[in-house]
């Protein structure tokens, strides 16, 4: 909040819960999966803002898309389309016609820093594992 990140600082905060995993193998597919989904999300953003009508309040395509999020979510859709739904989702709840295209690169922004930060506590984690897994198989023979 001291340098005015706001919303996009939540998103920086929140993404590295999101991709941690209790085991690091698991983890590098979530991180993938929400690195891609929020890519995808943010250029579907720069797509739809050449063709949404500035008439149109931009809560309405956000609860298309939130209905659409929700129905790929329930029928068990990749992980990374569920996230390029979310992020579509989001950015157009959170933005006005003037800053959408400012909140969908601050979006990235964020998830990209918080999946760095991810990926960094999992580089620190992996040799903690694999050694906690080796003393475990030593333990049990």
């Amino acid at each position: 909040m001291q340098h005015h990140w706001h919303i996009t600082g939540l998103w920086l905060i929140l993404t590295p819960f999101l991709v941690l995993r209790p085991f690091v193998r698991d983890a590098w597919k979530v991180a993938l999966h929400r690195s891609l989904g929020t890519i995808a999300g943010v250029l579907l953003v720069m797509v739809l803002a050449l063709f949404i009508p500035t008439s149109l309040p931009l809560q309405v395509p956000g609860i298309v898309l939130g209905v659409m999020t929700a129905m790929i979510a329930i029928r068990r859709g990749h992980p990374a389309i569920v996230v390029m739904a979310l992020t579509v989702t989001i950015v157009l709840f959170d933005s006005n016609h003037v800053d959408l295209m400012r909140m969908a690169d601050r979006r990235l922004e964020a998830v990209g820093l918080g999946v760095v930060l991810a990926l960094g506590v999992m580089a620190i984690a992996h040799p903690i594992e694999q050694r906690f897994s080796r003393s475990l198989i030593h333990a049990r023979s």
